[in-house]
C-alpha cells in the first residue's frame, strides 16, 4: 500500500508541490529490484530504482513545480513495479490554485456563530456555505480553533475547498462564553476575583496557569496549520475586553499597585470599560489636570496591561510567529480608549463601525490609521450591517431582539466601503452573521435586504481585486490639519455622549463635519502632541477634549501662540489663547432612530453586550435623517467660511456630498471621491431614521497641485477628465453613480517614460514583461480571453504571471493599457 503521510492536496500556482508519501509492504519478503513510477494526468514525470523495498519505507518526498501545470484538479499516480509487475499502486489527487494578490485589499467576512453553525454541520452545509461565500465575492473568512482541534481532517477539507473558490480560511480563537479565558473547570484561584469579591467564570490572565494553557493552546493550532500557506490570519479574543475586569486577588492586586506606583483604594472605581467620563476633575487650571492625575494613570494602565487582554493577544501572537512569520495576528474592536498600545504586538488593529444614523461614522479609519502609524502595523476596518432593533424600526424592551435587528441595504454598505477604499487600508471586513441566515431565516427581505450581498460581490469585483494593490500603495498626502483623540477627555469630561456609541467615536461629529469640507485630518493623540508633532501642523481641531493633562495644555498653548490655527467644540473647557470655539450642538444625532421617532424614547445605554436586555430608556426627542442631514450641511457651511479665510486648502469641491481624500506615490497624485448623496428607500423609509438609498452626483472639484500640464484620469471608466486652470486651482467636474466613487490619478503631462511590453505564452500561463515603468506606482489593465485584469509595477521593470485554467484557450493576443496615460502598450 502506498499511502499519502502529508496532509496538503491544495497548491498556490507558482509554489513548490510537496507529498509525504510511504509504502507498506506486507509481503514476507523484501522486494527487489522496484521502480517507484511517478505519473503526473497520465504522463510519467519521474522514476525511481530502488534496489529493495522492505516492510516499512517513509520520508518519501515527491516535488514538483506547480507552475509546469494548469489551475484545476490534477492526478498523481504512484506505483511500485518490479519485474513480476504492479506491486503497489495509489492515485492521489492534486489541485493548483492561483494565489491571492498579496498586495491587494482583501475582502473579509466577519462572522457570526451561524457561519461557524453552517461550516461544522456537514460537509453539504460547509460546501453551501462556501459558495455563499464566494458569489458575496470575499476573499478571506475563518474557522474555529476548538472545533478544528476536535476535527482536523474536517477543517483540512474546509481550507482545500475554500481555497478553490478564492478563498484563504484563517483561524479564528473564538470569544464565546470567554473564549480562551474560559473557565473549564479550573478551581475559584485560578479565576479572576473582582474588586467586589465575585469570582468571574473567567481565568486570571496573570498567572502563569494562564499563559501556559494559551501557549499549548496556540502551539496545537499551529502544529496542525502550520503548514497550510493559506491560513495566514489568526483572530484572537473579540470583543472579549466587554467581560474581563482588574483581577483583583491579593498577589495581582499587589502587581497592579505596584505598576501604579499607588493604592488602588485612591481610585473611584475601578470599572472603566465603556465608563463615562467623571464630570469633576480636580483641576489645576480652568479644564486642566496634573500629569501625574491617578484616575488618567489608571485608564491607561487598565487598557494597556490591567485587564490582560492585550498581554494575552501579544503572547499569542508570538506563538504564531515562532512557526508563520508571515501570520497576521489581529483583534479588535479599537473603541473603548484611544491607547494605540492596547494592539501592541498584532500585526494589524481592526474595529468595525456603526453607522447609524450617518454613514460617514465609517471616517473612523483615520482613528485605526492612528493608531497603526504608532504600532508601526495594518489598519484593517469593517462594516458591521447590522442595526440594532430600534435603529431603522421600533423596538420593544429587549435591544437584542432578532426579529427587529436588520441588515442595512446595498448602498450604505458601498458607501461605507468607498470610505475605507479611499484610505488604503490592508482589508475590508463585513459583519453581517453569514450568507446561509437569509436561507435558515426564510429570507425575509425587511432583516436580511439581500441586494447588501449584491454590492458587496460587485464592489469586491470592481473595485477592491482590481485596484486594492494601488490603494494601498498610495499613502495620504500630507494633511494640513490634526483632530486630537484625548485620553484625559476620556475620563473627564461632560458625561452626556453626543454620538450614540462608543468612546473613540466621539471626535467624529466635529469630524464629519471636515470631510464636508473637504479637509483632509490625521488624528493625534496627546503622546504626538508631547513628540511635537503639532509642528507639522496649520491647525488643530479639539473635538470632545473637555479636559486636558498639563503638559498637552501647555504644548497647545506654545502652538497656538506662535500662530497655530486652534478651534475646538463647545465642551472644551481650558482656556487656549486665539481658540476659536464652534456652538455645535450635536446631541439631535441621538434622536435619529425609530424608537426616538415613534414614542420620542431611546435606550439609554447602547453597547454590545447581549447578554443583559437593556429595558432602561430616556426621553429623547426624534429627529429624521434629512434633518439631521440639514443641520450638519448648516454647520459644515459655517465651519467652511472660517476655514477659507483661516486654512486656505489644495482641494475643494462645490457639494458637501462628495467626499475626497488624497493621496500619492511617487509623482502621482491619486483623488479618492465618495458619493454621499443619499434619499430614503422603500424598505426602511417609514421612520425616516437612515437615508439608505443612494442618488447620483454632480460637482465641481478645484485642486491646487504642482503641475502644470495636469493629466486628471479617472481610473475606474478609464476616461481622461477635463480640466480648467482657475486663480484657485484646476477645475475638474465628477460625475458619481448612486453609491459609487472615483479614482482620478494625476500626472504631469509628458513626465512619465514610456513603457514597453512584451509577453511569453506557455501551455501553463502567460508572462508578461514591462520595461521603463519609472519609479512610480504604475497600473496597467491586462486584457486576454475576456479577462480584464488590474496589475501594478512598484520598479521601473516588473514581470507578471497569469496561470490558465484547466480549459482555457491559450491566449492569441493580449493588450496592456497604461492606466496613468491611457496609452496602448
Amino acid at each position: 500500500m502506498i499511502i499519502k503521510e502529508s496532509r496538503r492536496s491544495c497548491f498556490y500556482f507558482g509554489e513548490e508541490i510537496l507529498l509525504r508519501l510511504a509504502m507498506f509492504n506486507w509481503t514476507p519478503v523484501n522486494q527487489k529490484d522496484c521502480t517507484l513510477l511517478f505519473k503526473l494526468d497520465g504522463k510519467e514525470v519521474e522514476r525511481r530504482e530502488l534496489p529493495s523495498v522492505g516492510t516499512h519505507s517513509d520520508n518519501i518526498e515527491w516535488r514538483y513545480d506547480s507552475k509546469a501545470l494548469r489551475l484545476g484538479e490534477h492526478k498523481l499516480e504512484v506505483s511500485l513495479r518490479n519485474k513480476g509487475g504492479i506491486n503497489l499502486k495509489s492515485t492521489f489527487p492534486i489541485c493548483v490554485v492561483e494565489r491571492p494578490n498579496q498586495n491587494g485589499m482583501a475582502n473579509w467576512h466577519w462572522p457570526a456563530t451561524v457561519h461557524y453553525d453552517a461550516l461544522e454541520a456537514s460537509r453539504e452545509s460547509a460546501l453551501r456555505e462556501l459558495d455563499r461565500l464566494r458569489d458575496c465575492g470575499f476573499t478571506w473568512a475563518n474557522f474555529r480553533d476548538d472545533w478544528a482541534l476536535l476535527h482536523p481532517d474536517d477543517a483540512v477539507f474546509l481550507i482545500e475547498e475554500a481555497l478553490k473558490r478564492g478563498i484563504e480560511l484563517g483561524i479564528l480563537v473564538e470569544n464565546a462564553k470567554g473564549g480562551i479565558f474560559r473557565r473549564r473547570g479550573e478551581n475559584d484561584a485560578k479565576c479572576i476575583l473582582t474588586r467586589e469579591g465575585e469570582v468571574k467564570n473567567l481565568l486570571n490572565p496573570h498567572t502563569a496557569y494562564f499563559r501556559e494553557k494559551v501557549t499549548l493552546h496556540i502551539r496545537r493550532l499551529m502544529e496542525l496549520f502550520k503548514d497550510f500557506l493559506a491560513v495566514r490570519t489568526m483572530f484572537v479574543n473579540s470583543e472579549l475586553e466587554d467581560m474581563l475586569c482588574l483581577a483583583c486577588d491579593k498577589k495581582s492586586l499587589a502587581m497592579h499597585e505596584k505598576k501604579l506606583g499607588f493604592p488602588i483604594s485612591d481610585l473611584r472605581g475601578v470599572f472603566r470599560t465603556d465608563a463615562f467620563a467623571y464630570t469633576d476633575p480636580k483641576c489645576v487650571k480652568p479644564g486642566v489636570v496634573a500629569d501625574d492625575d491617578k484616575e488618567v494613570a489608571y485608564m491607561r494602565y487598565y487598557f494597556t496591561e490591567g485587564d490582560g487582554w492585550s498581554a494575552t493577544n501579544r503572547l499569542m501572537a508570538k506563538i504564531a510567529h515562532e512557526y508563520r512569520p508571515d501570520m497576521l495576528v489581529l483583534s479588535d474592536p479599537y473603541r473603548l480608549c484611544p491607547i494605540p498600545q492596547r494592539f501592541a504586538g498584532m500585526d494589524a488593529v481592526s474595529s468595525w463601525t456603526y453607522t447609524n444614523p450617518d454613514p460617514k461614522t465609517s471616517l473612523f479609519a483615520e482613528t485605526l490609521d492612528c493608531a497603526s502609524r504608532h504600532l508601526g502595523n495594518k489598519s484593517v476596518p469593517s462594516i458591521t450591517l447590522w442595526n440594532y432593533a430600534g435603529s431603522l424600526f421600533p423596538s420593544g424592551a429587549n435591544r437584542f431582539a432578532r426579529e427587529f435587528t436588520v441588515r442595512m441595504g446595498p448602498d450604505r454598505w458601498k458607501e461605507c466601503a468607498w470610505i475605507y477604499f479611499s484610505r488604503g487600508c490592508a482589508a475590508i471586513g463585513s459583519y453581517f452573521g453569514s450568507p446561509m441566515e437569509i436561507y435558515i431565516e426564510g429570507g425575509d427581505e425587511h432583516i436580511y435586504s439581500h441586494a447588501t450581498e449584491g454590492a458587496i460581490a460587485s464592489f469586491s469585483h470592481d473595485v477592491m481585486q482590481p485596484f486594492g494593490e494601488l490603494a494601498r500603495s498610495t499613502e495620504n498626502t500630507p494633511r494640513q490639519v490634526a483632530v486630537l483623540d484625548c485620553l484625559t477627555a476620556r475620563v473627564y469630561g461632560d458625561k452626556e455622549r453626543e454620538h450614540t456609541h462608543y468612546a473613540n467615536y466621539q471626535i467624529y461629529n466635529f469630524s464629519t463635519l471636515l470631510a464636508m469640507c473637504h479637509v483632509g485630518f490625521d488624528v493625534i493623540i496627546e503622546e504626538d502632541v508631547l513628540a511635537g508633532m503639532l509642528a507639522n501642523y496649520k491647525m488643530l481641531v479639539l473635538a470632545r477634549a473637555d479636559v486636558l493633562s498639563a503638559s498637552v495644555y501647555k504644548a497647545i498653548c506654545k502652538y497656538a501662540k506662535a500662530g497655530g490655527i486652534v478651534i475646538a467644540d463647545r465642551h472644551c473647557r481650558a482656556n487656549i489663547p486665539n481658540m476659536q470655539v464652534f456652538d455645535f450642538d450635536f446631541t439631535h444625532r441621538r434622536g435619529v432612530n425609530a424608537n426616538a421617532l415613534s414614542t420620542n424614547k431611546d435606550y439609554a445605554s447602547k453597547d454590545d453586550k447581549n447578554s443583559v436586555a437593556i429595558v432602561n430608556k430616556t426621553t429623547v426627542k426624534g429627529m429624521t435623517a434629512d434633518q439631521d442631514r440639514a443641520i450638519m450641511e448648516t454647520y459644515a457651511a459655517e465651519l467652511q467660511a472660517f476655514l477659507q479665510d483661516k486654512l486656505p486648502g489644495n482641494i475643494h469641491c462645490d457639494t458637501p456630498r462628495i467626499l475626497l481624500n488624497m493621496r500619492q506615490a511617487g509623482e502621482t497624485t491619486y483623488l479618492f471621491a465618495v458619493n454621499d448623496n443619499r434619499t430614503y428607500d422603500e424598505r426602511t423609509s417609514i421612520w425616516k431614521s437612515m437615508e439608505e438609498k443612494g442618488l447620483p452626483v454632480s460637482g465641481t472639484v478645484t485642486v491646487d497641485l504642482p503641475y502644470e500640464k495636469p493629466v486628471f484620469r479617472e481610473l475606474l471608466s478609464g476616461r481622461t477628465l477635463k480640466a480648467k486652470r482657475t486663480e484657485a486651482g484646476w477645475n475638474v467636474k465628477l460625475e458619481l453613480p448612486a453609491a459609487g466613487g472615483a479614482i482620478v490619478a494625476v500626472t504631469e503631462k509628458g513626465a512619465l517614460p514610456k513603457p514597453n511590453a512584451g509577453y511569453t505564452v506557455n501551455d501553463a500561463y502567460v508572462q508578461l514583461h514591462i520595461k521603463n515603468c519609472g519609479t512610480t506606482l504604475r497600473p496597467f489593465k491586462v486584457e486576454y480571453n475576456g479577462k480584464s485584469l488590474v496589475r501594478c509595477a512598484h520598479a521601473n521593470e516588473a514581470d507578471f504571471i497569469f496561470p490558465l485554467a484547466a480549459k482555457e484557450q491559450v491566449p492569441k493576443a493580449i493588450a496592456i493599457q497604461d492606466l496613468l496615460t491611457g496609452e496602448t502598450l
